[in-house]
């Protein structure tokens, strides 16, 4: 069963390889001869996949079968071990493909990429222990990069009581940096969370303990997030230094509210231009979220973040000290007929609130449209006024087609 699910695994990172611009011509297209043995590579290539594509289909289906069975009471033992085993690893992904124009000066831009090609694979280890990993390869500035996103262990406690998580895992701080990247009302995540928090994820642990509508947290990380600009191109953790986080959060039927915070040192940065110093890391977190406003028609999301630390920067500052600093961000919207809904949002970052022109300020609008149950189409405007640019009124128009897998 390994084997299979290896070969499904393989065969989507082969057939998104052969998607790549520079493999689209013809494979029996004219060839300088010392093309000829990667022509037949491609081939075989091709040839597996498409046995790959059959060999799923006739998994789902036996699954399809199984599952029926099983719902009609006419599941053997046998049949019963034969369905969990075809359950127990589960491949799923995403695609985001998207028209985005901007005009913001020194960064205008008007294309067509793919913003996230997602690989997602989850693992049912034992009766209470699972694994997940994702990654995208659709990364990096030009897009064609393959980054690791998820990549942890989860053990839960016998009655669910309690969980203990470790790995490379989403930060649990507020709202928005847990919140999948095709559950947002906007293209993108806030300012704040995007500056702070490249990446979403950290690496370390995290244990929760859950009881009547509440849940409680504790973790222990690296210092930076897996894409923090301090962080890339350089081992995790190589200055030993580490972060904490808890919070609170209650759950209830339509309502959720949750206090969190991250508090620690941002580890020194040599950077291209100077050394930028180990400075303090501390910051604060309050969220909430109102499902089912207005009789159902509406829903409400806020968050606020206070604190202090230094915007991460590549080129390195002998000045570059924590700074205080808050941000927030408020998302109204509802359904629009049986398959739309509208999204405002507004958001604010502030990065140094003892100096002049350190704000950024955002109105955002957007509309998304469910195509199937699977696919949705996203049209979202948003007006910028970034004081600390030159040209500090800017506007991001963004047209998204998202396929879940």
């Amino acid at each position: 069963m390994g084997k299979v699910r290896f070969k499904v695994a393989a065969s989507w990172a082969a057939a998104a390889f052969l998607s790549l611009p520079a493999l689209a011509v013809p494979l029996d297209a004219p060839r300088q001869d010392g093309q000829q043995d990667n022509t037949k590579l491609l081939q075989e290539l091709a040839r597996e996949v498409a046995a790959l594509r059959d060999t799923v289909r006739r998994q789902q289906a036996e699954i399809d079968e199984l599952k029926h069975a099983k719902q009609s009471g006419g599941l053997s033992p046998e049949q019963a071990k034969r369905l969990d085993a075809l359950e127990r690893v589960k491949l799923s992904g995403f695609e985001q493909f998207q028209f985005r124009r901007s005009d913001q000066s020194g960064k205008e831009e008007s294309a067509f990429y793919s913003k996230r090609t997602r690989i997602v694979i989850e693992a049912k280890l034992e009766t209470n222990m699972a694994m997940k990993a994702s990654f995208d390869i659709a990364g990096g500035k030009d897009t064609n990069g393959s980054i690791t996103k998820d990549a942890y262990l989860a053990y839960t406690g016998t009655g669910g009581g309690w969980a203990a998580t470790a790995g490379q895992i989403a930060l649990p701080l507020g709202y928005d940096l847990q919140r999948g990247d095709i559950d947002r009302e906007l293209p993108e995540r806030a300012l704040y969370n995007r500056t702070l928090f490249a990446g979403e994820r950290g690496r370390g642990v995290n244990l929760r303990a859950m009881a009547s509508g509440v849940t409680l947290q504790a973790g222990l990380w690296n210092a930076l997030t897996s894409e923090d600009p301090e962080q890339l191109t350089f081992a995790p953790g190589g200055h030993g230094r580490l972060v904490g986080t808890g919070g609170i959060k209650l759950n209830k039927k339509d309502v959720e509210v949750g206090l969190s915070g991250l508090i620690g040192r941002r580890p020194s940065f040599a950077g291209t231009a100077a050394v930028s110093p180990e400075t303090d890391r501390k910051l604060a977190y309050g969220h909430a979220i109102l499902k089912n406003v207005a009789g159902g028609r509406l829903h409400v999301l806020a968050e606020g973040l206070v604190g202090q630390d230094r915007v991460p920067s590549t080129a390195g500052s002998v000045s570059a000290v924590s700074k205080n600093m808050h941000g927030y961000q408020i998302t109204i919207g509802g359904k629009v007929g049986q398959s739309g809904s509208l999204d405002f949002r507004n958001e604010q970052f502030t990065s140094d609130l003892n100096s002049a022109n350190k704000t950024a300020t955002a109105h955002g609008l957007s509309y998304q449209h469910a195509l199937s149950p699977r696919a949705k189409l996203m049209l979202a405007r948003e007006w910028w006024n970034d004081s600390s640019a030159a040209s500090s009124k800017y506007t991001i128009t963004t047209l998204r087609v998202t396929f879940s897998m």
